[in-house]
């Protein structure tokens, strides 16, 4: 009896899945850094929200270059960079001591690794490997955003309660960074089915 080899576009969900987990979980976990940071410094709520708010904007204002440069440098090459952004943007953003270091790295690092590696770039992704299942195979990608926030939320949460909020994010930030090899893994061509 000959059974089919596994298609490798499979595989690739089941990366893109886990790097939507940790990246969107992670861009979503911003309200228990936001509870932190209003707690020991004693922000006001405005003060406090405008890094976050420079991460959205900065965001949305530039998702159409990730996807340009995901047509021009595939993701073996905007993926790793990505996880390193925002990977560093989180251990930065656990030494911020004022709202515009906070700024600089969530804003900006955090902003643009999120941009690099998460929705249009593995959309993009999906469209190289598949073209009869593009759907399912977007709609299984995408929901590791779903799940991310599900568990990486309150796994923040309980890490920040039990040993600081500080060590909470450097190590999620260490997690992102040493997971970039996963992201590296994801061929930019495929063979569409």
């Amino acid at each position: 009896m000959h059974t089919a080899p596994l298609y490798y576009g499979w595989v690739i969900i089941g990366i893109g899945f886990v790097t939507m987990l940790l990246v969107q979980g992670t861009f979503f976990s911003a309200g228990v850094l936001f509870a932190a940071l209003t707690q020991e410094y004693g922000w006001s709520r405005a003060t406090t929200s405008l890094p976050f708010s420079v991460g959205l904007a900065g965001y949305a204002a530039t998702a159409w270059l990730a996807g340009r440069w995901f047509d021009r440098y595939g993701p073996r090459r905007l993926f790793p960079v990505g996880a390193v952004l925002l990977g560093v943007g989180i251990i930065l953003s656990a030494q911020a001591r004022t709202p515009w270091h906070l700024c600089l790295s969530w804003g900006i690092l955090v902003g643009q690794g999120v941009n690099l590696v998460g929705f249009v770039p593995h959309l993009a992704q999906m469209a190289l490997w598949f073209q009869r299942r593009r759907g399912l195979a977007s709609g299984l990608v995408l929901s590791g955003a779903s799940v991310g926030s599900l568990l990486l939320v309150p796994g923040m949460q309980y890490l920040s309660n039990q040993y600081g909020w500080r060590l909470a994010y450097n190590a999620l930030g260490l997690l992102v960074i040493l997971g970039y090899p996963l992201k590296a893994g994801q061929l930019s061509v495929g063979q569409v089915r």
